[in-house]
Parts: structure tokens; sequence; C-alpha cells
């Protein structure tokens, strides 16, 4: 009986962050939205800081046009949970480098009830 066994090199890679997880389409949508964003504003726009709020604005839009039946955004044709991906990674983003962009964090905590 032949084996089927294959010698392998070896690769000390399993403390790290399993990239091979993540969504092919997904990561794509995200992307083709900030393609979109790129040609109507410029390439990493986004990365200058936008205020927080506007972007969660953003989110909840995209999430509740989806909610409500409505796959695709009516002006970029692209799915409405691709641009709420996108907005999710931008206040990801964020919130990972607060210093850089603590004036744009204009949340509403502590101020209404």
């Amino acid at each position: 009986m032949e084996s089927t066994s294959v010698d392998q090199g070896m690769k000390f890679d399993t403390e790290k962050v399993r990239t091979d997880l993540h969504s092919v389409p997904a990561f794509l949508g995200t992307c083709a939205v900030l393609t979109y964003g790129a040609k109507k504003y410029a390439a990493w726009n986004w990365s200058k800081g936008i205020n927080y709020m506007r972007v969660y604005g953003a989110l909840i839009r995209h999430v509740t046009s989806w909610v409500m039946g409505q796959k695709l955004d009516e002006e970029t044709g692209l799915p409405h949970l691709d641009h709420a991906a996108c907005c999710i990674m931008f206040l990801q983003h964020y919130d990972r480098h607060e210093e850089k962009y603590k004036a744009f964090d204009d949340r509403p905590y502590g101020k209404i009830a």
C-alpha cells in the first residue's frame, strides 16, 4: 500500500492570528466599499478621522436599511452590510488608536440619561 503522507516543512505559527478564518467575500465586500470611498473622496480619507457619532449614524442607517429588507445601498449599489462592516472597521481603527483620534470622539456617554 502506498503512503499518502507528505513530508512538510515546519512552520511555528500556532500562536499567530488566524487570518485564514476571515470570510473572503466579507473582506472583499468591505474593500469594495473602501474602493468606492477612495474614488469619491480620496484613498485613506477615513484615516484622517471622522467624528465617531457620524460613523455610528451611518452604521445604524445601513443596518436599519438591511433590517427593513433593503439589501443594496441606493447610491453605491453595494450591500448595506458591507457598508456597515466598513463603519465598524473605522471605529475599530479609531478605538485602537484612541490618542490619535481623541478629537473625533464625540460620543455622548455621561451626557445623556
